[in-house]
């Protein structure tokens, strides 16, 4: 559950929208507070950022007086100021140059060619654009890391930890890779110097 003071395109503060709970059914789940602090450290260094699945990260760099574009499937969080919706499967580019993109997609919802299309587009097609993005430990790692080798992406030495402190994978995945999920976080710039 998060509850969130909400700062709309018109720059007010709401404080309405009430608790919002992780959707899992879009494999949708809420960084803890160490996390979240990380990223946005990281982040906030960066002009202008582009949040891909990651709202609450978007909310907490708009608390700290940062442009951020956030994008994600979920309309709740549409009175963000600088939300777009945005569907990895059909990616649109908005034409905006970024200079950080980060990413915590879903793992098993989307294919991971279809998540490099969605960061190639919104990087304008750059292979140095600078980007941070997680991924599942086992699942499908060499994969990952061949279709993203266009973005010469190395492991950061940080695992991303969630509020509820795992992610439930479905049974058949459990079953193939056991019952700890273990995100890991990848970049192509010295992210945590």
């Amino acid at each position: 559950m998060i509850r969130n003071h909400f700062l709309t395109s018109d720059g007010l503060f709401l404080d309405n929208l009430g608790n919002i709970e992780e959707n899992k059914a879009n494999e949708q789940f809420f960084y803890d507070k160490k996390t979240l602090k990380i990223l946005a450290d990281i982040a906030e260094k960066f002009e202008y950022t582009c949040l891909l699945c990651a709202p609450t990260l978007g909310d907490e760099l708009i608390r700290r007086g940062r442009k951020v574009r956030i994008l994600d499937i979920d309309m709740r969080f549409a009175p963000l100021r600088g939300f777009r919706y945005f569907d990895i499967k059909k990616p649109l580019s908005f034409g905006e140059k970024y200079d950080l993109i980060v990413c915590d997609p879903p793992f098993t919802g989307v294919r991971i060619k279809q998540l490099f299309n969605a960061i190639t587009k919104l990087s304008c097609n750059n292979p140095s654009q600078n980007i941070l993005i997680s991924w599942e430990r086992q699942y499908l790692k060499k994969k990952f890391m061949k279709i993203f080798s266009y973005f010469n992406l190395r492991l950061t030495g940080f695992c991303l930890t969630y509020r509820q402190g795992f992610i439930p994978f479905p049974d058949e995945l459990m079953k193939k890779y056991g019952e700890e999920v273990i995100v890991e976080l990848y970049s192509n710039f010295p992210a945590l110097n």
